[in-house]
């Protein structure tokens, strides 16, 4: 009652600055927006009307912990040169958060982001539903000790903390370089990573590596971790396959903390589809791959619940273990697959042709596990995106080459809902499929898929070598995104426009 009698008798003029002042107080608990634009206002304030330019927003001190930087839609090009990208164009950030306030970049809603050429970072910045390329790939300015790369995409250099989730990434050398071991890629779609043997996906490893869908990558996608790691609920196929090499999807090696879990590996050309060491966790993935499958080495770890595929038969192992300590290893309830006449065998410290009546007797491994002379069953694995309600990745598998195949949606759809689907093989092709969801189940198309375009340059680098586009690996796998009609997230992006095909000048 006193409150109401006070404000009453105060001016209303008084009440109006105070309203005032509260709401601005609210506005700036919740972060300031920011605004960039591929054409930005000359002499900007950051406002939604007076865009900046992205390399403004990168380094500008009045963006503080917390805030966003909305990018509108269109290509952006960067404008200076780098020392840590060996003087090539490319983008510089200064701008950083805090472990708790990142500064956010995302495309604006209902529009869609597209950065070319590469990154060197500051800690804790989140990139967000952007798309990033290199349109110079294989013309890059290399270093001294490889005639074409390493080059890394997003340098972290001493950063830590920042993250890319729903994020595109695609054509690009040597992508992740994180020394660290402190960056999260979560539900991002990446293709045509790396130029030669020396590039990867991530070198070092992240921190996290989650939800994720990767596509062939030319050699490992994560390769020699320096510190704890999670890989959960990846896809990852064609490892090697634009050039036929015989590199592996998960080579973890040297942490004393790391989890591989869900995980859908296939690669029936290559080797190993997972190599982990001590300390590792490795359950419920499905690994496919054409000579070793799995390469288990170090003092200890758990490998259980895993279906294991050696595609390539002709009598190599599907499981290659070399331990001096095989008594400190839990490793049961797993299924090996191989196709006949070849009979499921392992190597144990060296020495292969170990059949599975030994490999449990020796190391009193998988007493509950079983053999299989048969391609592994039909599976459906269904990912939720752990940042956009409605969304979710799918891995197809489909021995038996049907047309179409019906993916159960009840954890992410409600019936009614509208949804698209999108092929990973050529995810910026755009929509194969739309529909509205029944409440059970969605048909995905498993033939006539295609892969994507190549798109920086010639497809030849200044060395005239080239990189092969791969064939469709469909209707024996596939890979999808599902996206429905209530998500708040920008669209998925459309095809790419002409001038991503040709190199700037």
């Amino acid at each position: 009652m006193l409150v109401l009698m006070l404000l009453l008798k105060t001016p209303m003029k008084w009440i109006k600055c105070c309203l005032l002042g509260f709401l601005a107080v609210t506005s700036m608990c919740h972060g300031a927006q920011w605004f960039v634009a591929p054409n930005p206002t000359p002499g900007g304030n950051g406002t939604r009307l007076q865009p900046w330019s992205l390399q403004t927003a990168l380094t500008n001190s009045l963006i503080q912990p917390g805030e966003t930087v909305w990018l509108r839609g269109g290509t952006y090009f960067p404008d200076s040169t780098n020392a840590y990208l060996n003087g090539a164009l490319g983008w510089g950030a200064l701008v950083g958060g805090t472990s708790n306030n990142p500064v956010t970049y995302r495309s604006y809603r209902d529009e869609w982001a597209v950065v070319d050429r590469g990154w060197v970072l500051s800690s804790y910045i989140r990139f967000q539903d952007l798309e990033f390329y290199d349109s110079l790939k294989g013309h890059n300015p290399t270093n001294s000790s490889y005639p074409n790369g390493p080059w890394v995409h997003f340098v972290l250099g001493t950063s830590v903390g920042d993250e890319w989730i729903n994020c595109v990434v695609h054509d690009v050398h040597n992508a992740w370089a994180s020394f660290y071991s402190s960056a999260i890629v979560r539900g991002c779609i990446i293709w045509y990573v790396g130029w030669n043997d020396f590039e990867h996906v991530f070198y070092p490893d992240p921190a996290i590596f989650s939800g994720s869908i990767c596509a062939w990558p030319l050699n490992r996608t994560l390769n020699n971790s320096v510190g704890d790691i999670v890989c959960n609920s990846n896809i990852v196929f064609g490892s090697g396959a634009t050039t036929g090499g015989t590199e592996s999807s998960i080579d973890i090696s040297g942490t004393t903390s790391t989890t591989i879990i869900g995980n859908v590996c296939y690669n029936p050309i290559q080797n190993f589809s997972i190599t982990a060491n001590a300390g590792s966790v490795i359950s419920s993935n499905i690994c496919i791959a054409g000579l070793v499958p799995i390469n288990l080495q170090g003092t200890s770890a758990t490998f259980q619940g895993n279906a294991v595929y050696n595609a390539g038969g002709n009598d190599k192992p599907a499981v290659y273990f070399s331990s001096t300590n095989a008594g400190s290893w839990s490793v049961d309830y797993n299924s090996y697959y191989t196709p006949p006449p070849s009979a499921v065998s392992f190597a144990n410290n060296g020495q292969y042709g170990v059949n599975f009546a030994q490999w449990q007797a020796t190391n009193g491994f998988d007493l509950h596990g079983t053999t299989n002379n048969t391609a592994p069953p039909d599976a459906v694995r269904v990912i939720p995106n752990q940042d956009q309600p409605k969304r979710c990745h799918i891995a197809v598998l489909n021995w038996t080459r049907k047309d179409n195949v019906t993916v159960n949606l009840s954890g992410v759809l409600n019936a009614g809902d509208a949804y698209k689907l999108y092929s990973a093989q050529n995810y910026n092709g755009g929509v194969i499929r739309t529909g509205t969801y029944n409440g059970t189940s969605i048909s995905v198309p498993m033939t006539n898929l295609t892969t994507a375009p190549i798109l920086y340059g010639t497809n030849m680098n200044y060395l005239g070598e080239t990189f092969t586009q791969p064939a469709s690996i469909s209707p024996e796998f596939a890979a999808f995104v599902v996206i429905g009609s209530s998500t708040n997230a920008p669209r998925v992006p459309p095809a790419p426009p002409s001038d991503l095909h040709t190199i700037p000048r």
